[in-house]
């Protein structure tokens, strides 16, 4: 067992690569972004099928919200 105030796990990893790391991944979500507005929202559904997967009842909202405000 590893000393008090320290664990051992397969996924530790110092801050600096954690944060090289994350803008890696951050970049790979923003160019997937920059693509939706070309293509399908899934390879072989409607919109009506999305929503029955999700069990989503209504329409989808016209607006979404502040990014910034969900990361508060």
């Amino acid at each position: 067992m590893a000393g008090h105030g320290s664990r051992e796990a397969g996924l530790a990893m110092n801050p600096a690569t954690f944060r090289t790391i994350g803008h890696r991944l951050v970049d790979q979500i923003a160019a997937r972004l920059e693509a939706l507005p070309g293509g399908p929202i899934t390879p072989d559904g409607s919109p009506s099928g999305v929503r029955d997967a999700l069990d989503l009842h209504g329409s989808f909202p016209e607006a979404g919200m502040d990014a910034a405000q969900l990361l508060e």
